[in-house]
């Protein structure tokens, strides 16, 4: 039997119900309904069916429906933020060489040893390598100056920079300029859920301790000081034994005046071709040069310095004298910009030859080329004309000067197409020799901004 009330299965001769305890009124049971599949769940209480709650059965389903939509965002947005927040981003040591990829918008976070983003700090971005080799400007970008924060800085703050790669300093209050890793900025959208997609964040962290066998803390790793710090303690060697750049010129009261660099006479970051910046410099070879008119071959000491990056270091690559005139000037001397890229600087250059420093055609650096001029005198000591070699091989003077006119000096085959910075002349020329000391004092301002805090580290 069932009861009338809520349909509940009863036995029979029950006098009340017991699901919903209405009395029965002990009439015949009512017919059992067809049997209809049931889910394999716990047995739910039975109620009489009502229509209004039938009705609730529509909102009830979009509730359900809408939840299950909610939890689904929501487990995605779980996912997100477990990415975000949930897990640490990916941590870099200060001082590593290993180089990072970021987006421009990428946050960099450095933190301190306890792993909180350092309270005050300024970021200078020390240099710039574009994909190709070649140098980026960077001495005429901004510093950051940021306040701890867990958003950090990013790269597109400092403007629009080139796609690149940068050295990059974060220097704390009362601390030393820290080098992070080498930043490689490149045009991708930041994913921290995607392979291969650069970082939404970095953190960058205060390395480890290495220890030793004993447990003892070992050595700190000497600190990188980078190819501008390099060139920038060439410069102040230099300073210190030959002057900082100086004008010297004969009394005023001489009938030929004559003007003069001293010390530090040039100084220039140079591209000889392959995008790589090397330091030119030339000095008074030694203090007689502030004394006297530098008319002799060995006046001035010229050199070319790389940087070593495994050493951290600049290293010298060529070193020889300046070019001069028939009248007694000084220069130093570059060829002409050749159809691959490649300039020459013109090492000695003098009626009996000279010297061509820069990228070889194996593309390895230093003496290039080499002209030579001599007088073909016999043994009564009769002078039988000149002989000209060209890179170790006898030639024609024709050979000679198309020689000369490839490399853009004068010659009668070709008017001079080269590039001079005058270190001696006379009065008609003394505002030459001052352009050539401006260039050499704006090299070293411009190392000094890029570089001079990093010599005291």
């Amino acid at each position: 039997m069932f009861c009338t009330n809520c349909g509940a299965g009863l036995p029979d001769g029950a006098k009340f119900c017991t699901s919903c305890g209405a009395r029965l009124d002990g009439g015949q049971p009512a017919p059992a309904p067809a049997p209809s599949p049931q889910p394999t769940t716990a047995p739910q209480p039975a109620t009489a069916p009502q229509p209004a709650r039938r009705r609730r059965r529509g909102p009830v389903i979009a509730i359900v429906c809408a939840v299950v939509v909610l939890l689904a965002a929501a487990a995605l947005v779980a996912t997100r933020l477990l990415g975000l927040w949930g897990v640490e981003p990916p941590t870099v040591s200060f001082g590593s060489r290993e180089q990072m990829e970021v987006s421009r918008v990428t946050r960099i976070v450095p933190r301190d040893a306890s792993g909180a983003p350092i309270a005050h700090y300024v970021v200078k971005l020390r240099e710039g390598t574009a994909p190709d080799g070649s140098a980026i400007d960077v001495s005429g970008l901004p510093y950051l100056d940021v306040t701890g924060t867990d958003e950090g800085f990013s790269m597109a703050d400092f403007g629009e920079l080139a796609t690149g790669t940068y050295e990059v300093t974060v220097t704390a209050d009362d601390q030393a300029p820290q080098f992070i890793p080498p930043v490689s900025v490149v045009d991708e959208t930041p994913d921290a859920g995607t392979e291969g997609a650069p970082p939404e964040k970095v953190v960058v962290a205060p390395a480890a301790d290495a220890a030793t066998a004993e447990g003892e803390a070992a050595a700190p790793a000497p600190a990188h000081r980078g190819r501008y710090a390099a060139y920038l303690s060439v410069v102040r060697d230099i300073e210190a034994k030959s002057g900082e750049p100086t004008l010297v010129s004969t009394p005023e009261s001489s009938s030929y005046r004559q003007f003069w660099a001293y010390g530090l006479a040039y100084a220039e970051l140079v591209d000889f071709g392959d995008g790589e910046e090397r330091l030119v410099v030339a000095y008074a070879a030694d203090s007689s040069v502030a004394e006297r008119y530098p008319g002799s071959a060995d006046s001035y000491n010229v050199e070319v310095w790389g940087y070593d990056e495994a050493s951290d270091a600049a290293t010298m690559l060529w070193q020889g004298h300046h070019s001069y005139s028939n009248g007694g000037y000084a220069y130093v001397n570059y060829g002409a910009v050749l159809e691959d890229g490649r300039r020459f600087l013109v090492g000695t250059f003098s009626d009996s030859g000279c010297d061509f420093v820069g990228l070889a055609d194996d593309g390895s650096f230093g003496l290039a080329h080499s002209i030579v001029v001599g007088a073909d005198i016999s043994d009564d000591g009769d002078f039988n004309g000149y002989t000209y070699t060209v890179d170790g091989q006898a030639v024609d003077q024709d050979t000679y000067f198309a020689k000369l006119a490839e490399f853009g000096l004068d010659s009668p085959q070709g008017d001079a197409d080269d590039l001079s910075y005058t270190l001696a002349a006379d009065t008609n020329y003394q505002a030459d020799v001052e352009a050539t000391l401006d260039v050499a004092s704006g090299t070293v301002g411009v190392l000094e901004q890029l570089a001079g805090d990093l010599l005291d580290l």
